[in-house]
This record gives C-alpha cells, sequence and structure tokens, in this order.
C-alpha cells in the first residue's frame, strides 16, 4: 500500500511540473515580427545607450532600407553607403554581423543589443520611424 501511494504522489509532482512547464513556456509567435512589415525604409529617430548605470541619448543619423531579397542599404550621416544581407527568426534581426532583438509597434521599429566593452555591459537600442 506504500508503494502506491509514493507512485501516485510521485505521478502527482510529474504532473504538476508537467502543467507548469507547458503554461510557462514562451509563445515565439507572440514576439515575432513579419518579414513585410520590416521590408521598406527606416529612418533613425534615437539611440540610447546604457552602462554602469547611467544612460545617454543621442540623435540617430541614419537610415536604413530592408529589400524583399533579403539585403539591405544603411545611410549614414557623412559615411558612404553600406549594403549587406539581413535575416529574420522570429524577433532576431541580423543585419550583417550585427545581431538585435527587434520590435515592431505600429510605424515603429526598436532594436535592441547587448555588448561587453572592457567588461563592462553596453545595451543599446535604436529606434527608428517606418518612411
Amino acid at each position: 500500500m506504500n508503494k502506491k501511494l509514493n507512485y501516485a504522489w510521485l505521478l502527482s509532482l510529474l504532473m504538476i511540473f508537467s502543467i507548469t512547464f507547458v503554461s510557462c513556456s514562451k509563445d515565439d509567435d507572440e514576439d515575432s515580427i513579419k518579414q513585410e512589415d520590416l521590408i521598406g525604409t527606416w529612418k533613425g529617430e534615437k539611440e540610447v545607450l546604457e552602462a554602469a548605470g547611467d544612460s545617454e541619448d543621442q540623435s540617430l543619423d541614419e537610415t536604413i532600407e530592408f529589400k524583399n531579397d533579403g539585403t539591405y542599404t544603411l545611410k549614414e550621416e557623412g559615411f558612404s553607403a553600406e549594403n549587406g544581407k539581413w535575416t529574420l527568426n522570429g524577433s532576431k534581426l541580423k543585419i550583417g554581423e550585427d545581431e538585435y532583438n527587434a520590435s515592431i509597434s505600429g510605424k515603429k521599429l526598436t532594436l535592441t543589443s547587448e555588448d561587453e566593452l572592457f567588461g563592462v555591459k553596453i545595451k543599446s537600442t535604436k529606434t527608428y520611424n517606418k518612411q
């Protein structure tokens, strides 16, 4: 009888853990962006840099065009245009060698990345407006 009680208890715990993990899993579709929403020209608005508890806003003088064929053109004020390839996987956007967490809300694109420089974590958040 004691073995049956232990087995039932173990089975109950297993079911509780299974339900918990399934119900807490993140739905990838919730955060993903659609390629057709990304295609087009986006004008930079601002970039916020955060490091060691400090934050700095600066204007973002660049325009990026995402094309249907998986290529992009980045024009930054005072620099020649940069061309390359982009890929989108859910909310992960890779532009050339740089990878971002991307989100689109209406006509606003937000790109967030984190990096480390000399042991200091730096978070960059760029916002663009669709043209």
